[in-house]
């Protein structure tokens, strides 16, 4: 498999110029950021929720579900896990009151038969995928849910049903719609409380040995070492899709490791202020950002409920099995982050540009969610352009020539912030991809419906 850098197509004799000189690469291809941020961009977990009323029922509600992610400090898995479910759940409603949508009944791992739907009863796709998606958000934030987010749910629901009425959908399905939602929603919730999330917080001493992975400052505990236990979605488990193994540990100066340490330490010392910006602006969860990619990419193209919940799951599902999938191979293999590394054998008064996360290193989990997620989004819109923003509307958006593209800065991104090795993205990226495909394989690919 061709490295990351490799693919750049870059020509230089040490590693400080093959990272550096990928922002010309970008500015070449139009990738750079525009620093521009359109007035709509607002953040969707404390704004105005009639901002994302104005949106389609399933743009409206993954928006709110990443802001709430995000309000309520998720970890990067755990915001998949609420993405996936939610959009599941949407889906789900969607194909009770529309069946040529095409349910996921069977298709995923371990999900229950949905509630059928009541004989002759009528149901509104819209307003049953917002009961739907109420329900699944409140339930899986549960403690984390505050009382401005529950607030902020209530009230998008509301607005939507408010719309609903306004296009003249009858009292009479309404109501049954968000019947029929909550009953879906249970189901959903059921399904997700036997997925092994009552074991993420067990006991867990992380493996002791030369070059084993070591927690760094701030981090003060590791985060989901269980992870890799719980069910997936589309894999038949964690392991199905594994990464190649990592380089061997060695602090000896010409070993592979030794060189993969180097490239992030000088690379960090040479980066450009587009870099900087690069590694802010993916450090994000890599669920948050992606979803946001997606639902902007269903809302520019006015795709049908059934057409936009199947998007969007699709993408859910790559995004949180590449997380389960990531997680389980990092737990697995313990590798040592750059910044022990690199204090401990190059430069002891080092540190990275951006905080180093408290799990291992290997595989990077930011290149195996956002390739996955852009092979999926791939195969659903083809290459076409894409404009990343930042919700909260901090950062600039980036506009990138297509979906893979995205993805290889995601990637990158993470040289820049000083907390992965090349390496570990290149594995991240191929474990990605595989998992992608599998989703696809499974669930069938919405583009040729």
């Amino acid at each position: 498999m061709r490295s990351i850098l490799s693919r750049r197509a870059l020509v230089s004799a040490v590693a400080l110029a093959t990272i550096g000189a990928l922002t010309a690469c970008q500015s070449a291809s139009g990738t750079t950021p525009t620093g521009q941020i359109s007035p709509s961009h607002t953040d969707p977990g404390h704004a105005d929720p009639s901002d994302n009323a104005a949106r389609s029922v399933p743009v409206g509600w993954v928006l709110l579900a990443s802001g709430q992610a995000d309000t309520a400090k998720l970890s990067p898995p755990a915001a998949s896990r609420l993405m996936a479910y939610t959009t599941i759940a949407m889906h789900e409603a969607v194909a009770a009151a529309e069946p040529a949508a095409g349910s996921f009944d069977g298709q995923l791992t371990g999900m229950p038969a949905m509630p059928p739907v009541e004989a002759g009863g009528r149901l509104d796709a819209e307003a049953t995928a917002a009961a739907a998606a109420r329900d699944v958000v409140i339930g899986l934030l549960g403690p984390d849910a505050s009382t401005p987010s529950r607030s902020a749910i209530d009230t998008l629901y509301s607005l939507h049903q408010e719309r609903r009425t306004s296009d003249a959908v009858p009292d009479t399905v309404l109501r049954s719609s968000e019947v029929h939602g909550e009953k879906i929603a249970l189901a959903i919730l059921g399904w997700a409380a036997s997925d092994g999330i009552a074991g993420r917080n067990a006991p867990y001493k992380a493996p002791s040995g030369l070059g084993r992975w070591e927690l760094a400052p701030p981090a003060t505990a590791a985060v989901e070492p269980h992870w890799g236990k719980l069910r997936t979605f589309a894999l038949t488990h964690a392991q199905q899709v594994q990464p190649v193994a990592p380089p061997a540990y060695s602090a000896e100066p010409g070993s592979e490791f030794a060189a993969q340490a180097r490239q992030v330490y000088d690379a960090s010392r040479a980066l450009t202020d587009q870099q900087r910006a690069s590694a802010r602006f993916w450090a994000m969860g890599p669920a948050m950002r992606w979803m946001t990619i997606a639902a902007d990419q269903v809302e520019q193209k006015g795709l049908a409920p059934e057409r936009a919940t199947r998007a969007l799951a699709l993408t859910a599902v790559a995004l949180a099995d590449a997380a389960l999938a990531s997680w389980a191979a990092k737990y697995q293999h313990t590798v040592m982050r750059p910044i022990t590394y690199i204090q401990r054998h190059i430069d002891p008064t080092w540190t990275p540009l951006l905080p180093t996360p408290g799990h291992p290193e290997f595989p990077a989990g930011h290149s195996a969610s956002a390739t996955a997620a852009a092979t999926v989004l791939t195969a659903q819109f083809g290459t076409v352009p894409v404009t990343a923003r930042d919700a909260t509307g901090i950062e600039p958006d980036r506009r990138l020539p297509s979906f893979d593209a995205a993805a290889t800065e995601t990637a990158m991104s993470r040289v820049y912030a000083g907390v992965h090795y090349p390496k570990g993205l290149d594995a991240g990226a191929d474990q990605g991809r595989r998992i992608a495909q599998l989703v696809l394989q499974r669930l069938g690919n919405p583009a040729k419906r």
